[in-house]
């Protein structure tokens, strides 16, 4: 479909867009994310199709990437109260838009989608229900919309930075599938127009609809907006596959061969599971069967009691035993499954996968029978990849997050908020799972040793004590202990007959 959008934004603005095979390479990489590839999974074994298993490698790689570059636990910070106040109610980011629009969960979700397959992801600021009446918006419910790179149309840009670009969405209503066009293009006299178009999807085209629609889905022709009111955020990965083409890549881009060993190593595992289940051949004579006709016309003969069709029992003719001996009774038989070859093998296909995706070489580790994150420890002693990776991704997603700040405040400031255009904003990262909480402690606890750090500083930190209180338990912890040893000195005989207990 989006062939046909980019032939009716083309007709519309009036000059060629060019996208390559980009769009092409998000369909390959988002039936990965998936985790079915038709070419791939599917096959077709004595006339009947086998559905391959799968680890579904693709996704867990962008969950992981969401969970270390933006999460939840990531918080924003400004020196100005009033667009504090406005954007995330507090310092620890209790309330404000943010919360109202549940923003950072909204964040991660596309985040993984990014690492996952899409590569990159937009940002449109606005209004619910806005009245859009004489081209200006008003109102005070203020919205965040994200999409990912199937539906962003880069329009100008210099390097990866796009200025100008148009999104799309699809509706159903009452049975009518409908494709909503906003193109985003800078004014001469600066700012932005925001230019609404909706097209009937009909048999595959792509049919014009007039006002009355865009009344129906509560759009305006054309907005004016002083700020540029969308973002774009992009992989930190540079894009081999579409050369000059702004839009990025998912972590997957160039793993897709790991990710393929991942499935063939897993699948041959599970395969050894399936056929690995015990047999048991009987002898004909020692089983009672009756006569039925397949669905074939064929006529077979198989055991009456319904005991066999359910258990490892397989019926066979006496001379047919598997020992070749008219008279063997039966026969037992007992694959081997092949467990420790099964699990080095994908292993080692995960620490291919890992290394090609930025993790490290031994960020998944499969140990009895499940992928697991390493240590926190050997993540910080011993993967630094993994930790330069995540700080070079959280580059974008910094000025990513700002922009969409700013964006808010200049919506605001359209219905007279009065908030500091210019407010710096401060983004805080969320490097539990990057850091190790014990020996960073014990490392604090000997920089007090040594006086690089004072005893109050220890204490705000690992405690969570104000800078008042901690210097204050620690003056009275100095105080107590000072009383305690004036004590022991001034009445020695205490000592002695405190502690002289034995008698020889």
């Amino acid at each position: 479909m989006i062939e046909k959008i980019i032939e009716k934004l083309t007709s519309f603005l009036g000059y060629e867009i060019r996208v390559g095979e980009y769009y092409n390479k998000i369909d390959e990489w988002k039936q990965w994310y998936n985790g079915f590839v038709k070419d791939f999974h599917l096959s077709n074994e004595q006339g009947r199709p086998v559905k391959k298993y799968t680890l579904g490698m693709a996704k867990k790689i962008g969950e992981d990437y969401s969970a270390l570059v933006v999460n939840e636990q990531t918080t924003i910070k400004t020196d100005d109260k009033k667009v504090l106040d406005f954007l995330v109610g507090d310092d620890e980011n209790n309330g404000g838009i943010f919360k109202k629009i549940n923003f950072w969960k909204n964040l991660n979700d596309y985040c993984e989608r990014m690492y996952g397959y899409a590569g990159s992801i937009a940002a449109i600021v606005g209004m619910n229900n806005a009245d859009v009446a004489g081209r200006e918006i008003s109102g005070d419910d203020y919205t965040v919309r994200f999409c990912t790179s199937e539906h962003i149309i880069p329009l100008s840009w210099d390097g990866s930075d796009i200025s100008e670009a148009a999104f799309y969405s699809v509706k159903s209503v009452r049975g009518n599938v409908y494709v909503i066009l906003e193109i985003h293009t800078k004014e001469p006299t600066g700012g932005y127009k925001v230019q609404n178009k909706i097209y009937l999807l009909k048999n595959g085209e792509l049919a014009e609809t007039g006002a009355a629609v865009l009344d129906q889905f509560s759009l305006a022709e054309f907005v004016n907006f002083p700020f540029k009111p969308f973002s774009i955020c992009t992989a930190n990965i540079s894009n081999n596959f579409v050369e000059g083409f702004p839009l990025g890549i998912p972590a997957i881009a160039n793993a897709l061969d790991e990710i393929k060993n991942c499935d063939i190593y897993f699948n041959n595992f599970a395969q050894d599971g399936a056929l690995g289940k015990k047999r048991l051949f009987i002898s004909e004579e020692f089983v009672e069967t009756e006569t039925i006709t397949d669905a074939q016309g064929n006529i077979k003969r198989r055991p009456i009691n319904p005991e066999y069709s359910q258990s490892p029992f397989y019926v066979m003719k006496k001379d047919n035993m598997l020992n070749g001996a008219a008279s063997a009774l039966w026969q037992e038989f007992n694959p081997v499954l092949r467990v420790q070859e099964n699990r080095e093998a994908i292993q080692t296909a995960l620490n291919l996968l890992s290394f090609k995706v930025g993790f490290g070489n031994q960020f998944y580790v499969f140990n009895d029978n499940a992928a697991s994150y390493v240590t926190a420890t050997q993540v910080r002693a011993s993967n630094m990849p993994l930790t330069y990776n995540i700080n070079k991704q959280r580059t974008p997603f910094w000025r990513f997050i700002q922009d969409i700040c700013h964006a808010l405040i200049g919506l605001a400031n359209t219905q007279r908020a009065g908030l500091n255009a210019d407010a710096d904003i401060i983004v805080n990262w969320d490097d539990s799972l990057l850091s190790d909480p014990v020996s960073e402690k014990a490392s604090d606890m000997q920089a007090v040793t040594i006086g690089i750090m004072t005893a109050w500083e220890f204490r705000v930190k690992w405690y969570g004590d104000t800078e008042e209180e901690a210097k204050r338990i620690i003056a009275e912890e100095k105080s107590s202990l000072s009383a305690g040893i004036n004590d022991l000195f001034n009445n020695p005989a205490a000592m002695i007959t405190g502690n002289n207990n034995n008698n020889g």
